[in-house]
């Protein structure tokens, strides 16, 4: 369980993402306010951590400058990964994805595009950066 503004999530599923050596989870949370992903990277000794919110119907791929919310997104990463899925993801149990990553000028705006296999659509979720001090986790182990 992870707790975010007040308010308890349940891990639903964990996906475990490689590209080239590079590896980073997206955890599925589930709470009363719906569901979210977080985003867990080290990089280079440096935990960033990310909660996405998916954004349905807005039309849009990447490429380019992407406007969404009047914010000029730009792109700042992109790739495919490897993956692995545990738990309710939504996803195969392994694949690879795609992705593509936006940010506004402030960085305070950040959009995400990914495309579970190339035969669907693009996925679009908004972010913003959390902190440890904003997230409790209560680790939970099996039943006794």
């Amino acid at each position: 369980i992870i707790t975010y503004a007040g308010i308890d999530h349940v891990v639903r599923g964990t996906i475990t993402l490689d590209e080239e050596g590079y590896i980073w989870h997206e955890h599925l949370l589930d709470g009363s306010t719906g569901q979210r992903w977080l985003t867990v990277e080290n990089d280079e000794g440096s935990l960033d951590m990310t909660l996405w919110m998916r954004r349905e119907g807005t039309g849009l791929e990447p490429g380019g400058d992407v406007i969404l919310d009047d914010r000029v997104h730009r792109q700042i990463e992109r790739g495919t990964a490897s993956f692995t899925a545990e738990g309710t993801t939504g996803t195969a149990p392994q694949g690879i994805v795609d992705y593509a990553d936006y940010a506004t000028a402030d960085k305070t705006g950040l959009l995400s595009f990914e495309r579970w296999a190339r035969t669907q659509s693009w996925e679009v979720s908004t972010g913003r950066a959390v902190t440890r001090g904003e997230l409790t986790v209560i680790h939970s182990g099996p039943p006794q």
